[in-house]
């Protein structure tokens, strides 16, 4: 499935190069303290991505990146169908390492209106 999702994100941001990403899943607690050392927040979240470069503009290295994913807690959130939430979360954070971003309400509305628009084309 995450394979689809990185064709589908590849085609709806005309990407032609071959990108790279680690995925690491982790617990609640591993992914709390991520959170806390390197966002200061100091509780249990779904993903966390930490990118190799800071602009969507030219990508210089293949490497984008971690994307750091807790399927205990994703579950705690999808209560009814988690091979969804995971693959909106799995989206979420490859476009958190492609530049995209949440801060504002303008950032905000460009990312979730790009994930909602891959993830419709995933077929469940």
């Amino acid at each position: 499935m995450t394979n689809i999702a990185n064709k589908i994100i590849a085609n709806e941001l005309n990407i032609k190069d071959d990108l790279f990403f680690d995925v690491i899943i982790v617990n609640n607690e591993q992914i709390k303290k991520i959170n806390s050392k390197f966002r200061h927040i100091n509780k249990v979240t779904d993903v966390i991505s930490f990118a190799l470069r800071d602009s969507n503009k030219s990508i210089k290295v293949n490497l984008l990146g971690e994307i750091y994913l807790a399927p205990d807690y994703i579950c705690n959130i999808a209560k009814s169908d988690f091979k969804k939430v995971f693959i909106f979360t799995y989206i979420h954070g490859v476009l958190h390492l492609l530049s995209y971003d949440h801060k504002n309400k303008e950032q905000e509305k460009k990312m979730f209106d790009l994930q909602d628009k891959i993830l419709r084309k995933i077929k469940f």
